[in-house]
């Protein structure tokens, strides 16, 4: 990836679901959705 606007992760992705298990073990944060910032 050159530029990061071309880097899109969703809430299916794998990679999204492996960093919020890492990350946020006791369920701390809560992510939201690019259509609510």
């Amino acid at each position: 990836v050159v530029d990061v606007r071309d880097l899109t992760v969703d809430r299916e992705s794998e990679l999204f679901r492996a960093l919020n298990i890492h990350y946020n073990k006791a369920n701390n944060y809560q992510v939201r959705r690019i259509s609510d910032l």
